[in-house]
């Protein structure tokens, strides 16, 4: 009797560890979650928009530079990410207009000063590191 309830007690860690196991956040960077997105894809205009500024201010919307852009994401690459369920509080929303195998398509990352992020992926992140893609999107604005 003592043994079956060890075995069913060791089990259910076991089930338990494999759970944890596979349903555990990914820790991966900044760099790797764009890649994995643009990889091959020739961005044409990236759009920031200021969220907190007044809706009705055309001020809060900057047209950057493509190489500006790609400085902007190779400086930010290093962040560490981990997916989280927290969508980011919005403060800037980066509008990038893409051709990915011929096809023109449009999406957008959102940054919140809440230290998360959401990618064009789909996913949220949350920044276990220096924030520094928010901090030169601020700077260019």
């Amino acid at each position: 009797m003592k043994k079956a309830i060890l075995i069913g007690i060791a089990g259910l860690v076991l089930i338990g560890a494999i759970w944890f196991y596979f349903n555990q956040n990914q820790d991966t960077t900044f760099g790797e979650v764009y890649e994995s997105v643009f990889n091959g894809s020739d961005i044409s205009e990236v759009v920031i928009e200021e969220k907190l500024k007044n809706n009705f201010n055309s001020e809060n919307e900057q047209v950057l530079d493509v190489a500006e852009f790609k400085e902007i994401i190779e400086q930010s690459s290093d962040m560490r990410l981990k997916e989280s369920d927290m969508p980011p509080l919005n403060t800037y929303e980066m509008t990038i207009y893409y051709t990915h195998n011929g096809e023109e398509k449009m999406t957008a990352i959102v940054v919140g000063y809440n230290n998360t992020l959401q990618m064009v992926d789909g996913k949220f992140y949350t920044i276990e590191s220096r924030n520094s893609l928010f901090e030169l999107i601020y700077q260019e604005l």
